[in-house]
């Protein structure tokens, strides 16, 4: 048994070659990725135009902070939990973390669900029949999308990147635009036909991924029986709520907030240069994906001087990549907006200021990272509480006032305001 867990240990062990190696790989996942959803967008764009386009990526990116809401900070508490169990020879309690989660997301999913549909019913007089129909789409998705990720940070804890990282970050979206393509050949396309495909294909998804997670668990753990200490994971999951929303999804949180205060057509601009900002972080979302679990495991063993040479390395390599994102930006950002339609030309200002609240990102290093992995999220609660409060405020004076280009500007306060306060 002890030989076992020995081995189980070393293949879990974080080396250079391994760091250096996976993050290449997530690095040319999330390109392939992120250069399919980027020409998804630009087809829809095209296909649909700016209004319609509008209203799906605000019902999809409901669809996203309430399926990461609903987790209650399990999927990101993975990374500790399920490392340091690992690490101690518990598989136990690694079995009796994921059914929590799983039960957690699937029961709050559920409740969001149907909430938000009865919300959405109850303000369908004043809304646009074809915007009913795409929140309706998104919500119902909630439950699914939600213990999916639950999964897939499992999975990322245990370092299979591949299960981990393969389904929402390139199956998804390259199916979906291989669907909207075909579908774009036989129907006109609109928002909520579209969020209807993009429903079908992450439930489909999710019921091959629970069935290829679950099958590598069995062989991984083995059969044991679940154990679970809820206190300790609860008290520690909650805080991870907000700070899973400020360092992954906060595109989408600023999406929902923007989105209550201008016409679609301007959301689907604001969104279109947001998403081409975002491509900035691609370089450190991809070292940050290898470095929470070594992280973790580092931690649990005492290895303090080993994770600051990681976070030191890791703020290095993200930075230098940032500084020449913005420099192609720069110059060749009007161009990259056009690709989307003639009027999404006019986001550029906004894209300028949003890939500076980037590049700030990249400046700050992986500081989340490092204070979640090492159980310091009180610290990381107290400062996006505020700025989530700062974040609201800041949209509501100047998003009315200045437009898009006053939302940007929000971000780009924001951002340096709790980034900084985290160093």
């Amino acid at each position: 048994m002890k030989k076992r867990q020995n081995k189980r240990e070393s293949r879990h062990k974080p080396g250079k070659s391994s760091f250096v190696g996976w993050s290449s790989f997530i690095f040319i996942l999330r390109i392939i990725g992120a250069v399919i959803v980027l020409a998804t967008q630009v087809l829809l764009a095209r296909w649909m135009g700016a209004h319609e386009l509008g209203i799906y990526v605000f019902a999809f990116s409901w669809l996203i902070l309430l399926s990461t809401v609903v987790g209650l900070g399990f999927p990101m508490a993975s990374m500790r939990f399920i490392g340091k169990a690992t690490h101690d020879g518990q598989p136990s309690l690694v079995r009796g973390f994921i059914r929590r989660g799983r039960e957690v997301t699937a029961v709050a999913g559920l409740l969001a669900a149907v909430t938000g549909t009865g919300i959405v019913y109850s303000m369908a007089p004043r809304l646009p029949a074809e915007q009913v129909d795409t929140l309706i789409f998104a919500l119902m998705c909630v439950p699914v999308l939600a213990v999916m990720r639950m999964h897939e940070r499992a999975a990322h804890a245990h370092s299979w990147f591949v299960l981990a990282m393969l389904p929402n970050m390139m199956l998804r979206p390259a199916i979906f635009l291989l669907v909207v393509f075909l579908a774009s050949r036989q129907v006109s396309l609109n928002a909520s036909n579209v969020m209807f495909f993009q429903v079908t294909i992450i439930v489909s998804l999710a019921v091959g991924h629970y069935l290829v997670f679950s099958r590598k668990l069995r062989h991984e753990i083995g059969p044991a029986k679940p154990r679970f200490e809820d206190a300790t994971w609860f008290k520690a999951a909650a805080p991870l709520l907000i700070v899973t929303l400020f360092s992954q999804y906060f595109a989408d949180l600023d999406i929902t907030i923007v989105g209550l205060l201008v016409e679609p057509q301007h959301l689907a601009i604001y969104n279109a240069g947001y998403r081409v900002a975002l491509i900035i972080t691609f370089g450190f979302l991809a070292v940050n994906a290898v470095l929470m679990p070594g992280i973790s495991r580092l931690y649990a063993r005492g290895e303090n001087l080993e994770i600051q040479r990681l976070v030191a390395r890791a703020t290095q390599l993200t930075s230098f990549g940032a500084i020449l994102a913005i420099a192609v930006l720069y110059w060749w950002g009007e161009t990259i907006l056009g690709w989307f339609g003639e009027e999404f030309v006019r986001g550029y200002s906004s894209l300028i200021i949003l890939a500076l609240s980037q590049l700030a990102l990249a400046l700050i290093g992986p500081a989340t990272v490092l204070l979640s992995v090492t159980g310091h999220q009180a610290h990381c609660l107290n400062v996006f509480s505020w700025a989530l409060v700062m974040l609201v405020i800041l949209n509501l004076l100047l998003t009315p006032v200045l437009g898009i280009e006053g939302a940007a500007l929000a971000v780009l306060i924001d951002t340096l305001f709790w980034g900084f306060w985290l160093r």
